[in-house]
């Protein structure tokens, strides 16, 4: 089970945008891909809720100490299901 709370969902044009607030400073390479899984993971949940195509879902970060916006790249549901199994996995084996 994984629980999603998303800060913000628009509606503009026909399309949904969610957008995470952050306080921290913007990240960049590994970092930022693995930030983006969590936009992932709201997006799909958010369609799903829905019953909206992904396509029709947008997703973003909010930096607010800078007033940037970044909409990083996202993967879809079969990615996202490999990563989260892959987490799961690293988990178990750490005895936790």
């Amino acid at each position: 089970i994984v629980v999603c709370k998303l800060d913000a969902v628009y509606l503009i044009d026909g399309e949904y945008q969610v957008v995470d607030w952050k306080s921290g400073k913007m990240p960049a390479g590994k970092e930022l891909s693995d930030k983006a899984i969590q936009l992932s993971l709201y997006r799909i949940a958010l369609s799903r809720k829905l019953g909206v195509p992904l396509e029709r879902i947008r997703a973003s970060f909010f930096y607010a100490a800078s007033g940037e916006e970044l909409e990083p790249q996202l993967i879809g549901e079969a990615s996202l299901a490999q990563k989260l199994e892959l987490l799961r996995k690293a988990h178990q084996s750490l005895g936790a």
